[in-house]
């Protein structure tokens, strides 16, 4: 199927025509499967290490290693959302390599349940992981182990490395701890608030779906009284954290049977797309291409300008597009548009914008 998308920004309108020959969707001047594949080429060439299969953080300075499992993750899920839309066979190849790479960096350190952010090719890794690297890993794996891309090993391997890190959760009071066992910076899993509520209730959720293990399901119900009410609420948070909690709640809402308890999810779900609405606007700030080199530079070096115009308006779409809402969903589809014809994906070098960046792609295209 085509979908030919003309976008009106002063009219806020968006018409689709469709026509019967493919599967490609077009937007201003170009079409989202070539600004995915676009994305896709600049991830593979410029941001996966070969040598250990992870999705670097940063091109150039400062640390490779920050965020690689967090992007990693979501990465897998891109790839996964990626052949639901495609079918291409090649991809296969590709999320065995993420997978591998991640399930490395769950493994490496020998500490059964312990993700490290990201590791060199000579074994030595950064720890001091965080709730948000959990987030990303367990995501990305859930995803893939529900799609066809993995095999029997894949999702053994899965069973037992998720099944490790609730066991670990478990043992230092749902807190993510170092080596040592002291809890990290960002380790506060156990906190009954938002952003954190619907993390822990989605990885025991997550956990018992994938392990088939009754205790995690146990303690999923145990917490569920104490923790539903911080699933709802988002107010005030930018999406770069959003777009973690919304992956959560995806989790929550293809795995709870309870209705009263899921409508609880999905109205939480849209108000962090509803949150996110008004965060897409800062790409317009970004100087057009042709524009001064100084000028342009400015908003792409990692920086806050950077965070606000480019990285907080792409996952903005990301937090809208993983609704599956309508509502939403035409709203992103229309800003992703003016998104790709404005901004210069060659000139990103951080995983934060490019990993988000190509996945709406994949999900502007996906029912």
């Amino acid at each position: 199927m085509i979908i030919t998308q003309r976008f009106y920004p002063c009219a806020a309108t968006v018409v689709l025509l469709f026509a019967a020959t493919g599967a490609t969707v077009f937007c201003e001047g170009i079409t989202f499967t070539e600004q995915a594949v676009k994305l896709h080429t600049i991830i593979r060439e410029r941001f996966i290490d070969g040598d250990t299969n992870l999705v670097r953080t940063r091109l150039g300075n400062g640390d490779p290693l920050e965020d690689c499992s967090l992007y990693g993750g979501f990465y897998l899920a891109c790839l996964v959302d990626a052949f639901d839309v495609s079918r291409d066979e090649v991809l296969r190849e590709e999320a065995l390599d993420i997978f591998e790479g991640l399930y490395a960096n769950a493994t490496v350190s020998g500490i059964p349940g312990f993700i490290t952010r990201g590791r060199s090719s000579d074994g030595s890794f950064r720890g001091d992981p965080s709730v948000d690297q959990y987030t990303g890993v367990i995501y990305g794996f859930w995803r893939y182990f529900h799609s066809p891309l993995s095999g029997e090993r894949e999702r053994t391997l899965i069973r037992g490395c998720l099944a490790d890190m609730l066991v670990r959760f478990e043992k230092n009071g749902w807190r993510i701890t170092r080596v040592n066992g002291e809890m990290t910076t960002w380790g506060r899993l156990h906190s009954e608030s938002p952003t954190r509520a619907e993390r822990l209730l989605s990885f025991l959720l997550a956990g018992y779906d994938i392990t088939g293990d009754g205790r995690w399901l146990e303690a999923y119900r145990e917490k569920l009284p104490r923790l539903l009410e911080h699933c709802v609420n988002f107010d005030g948070l930018q999406s770069w954290v959003l777009i973690q909690s919304q992956v959560s709640l995806r989790m929550l809402i293809s795995l709870e049977t309870d209705k009263n308890v899921r409508a609880v999810y999905i109205k939480g779900s849209r108000n962090l797309a509803r949150e996110c609405l008004p965060q897409v606007e800062g790409f317009r700030r970004v100087p057009e291409a042709g524009s001064p080199e100084d000028e342009l530079k400015r908003f792409y070096d990692e920086s806050p300008v950077f965070t606000e115009t480019i990285r907080i308006p792409i996952e903005a779409v990301t937090v809208m597009l993983l609704t599956g809402d309508e509502e939403f969903r035409r709203d992103a589809v229309s800003a992703l548009g003016e998104i790709n014809g404005h901004l210069d994906p060659g000139r990103v070098t951080l995983n934060v914008a490019v990993v988000p960046w190509e996945w709406n792609q994949w999900l502007a295209m996906k029912k």
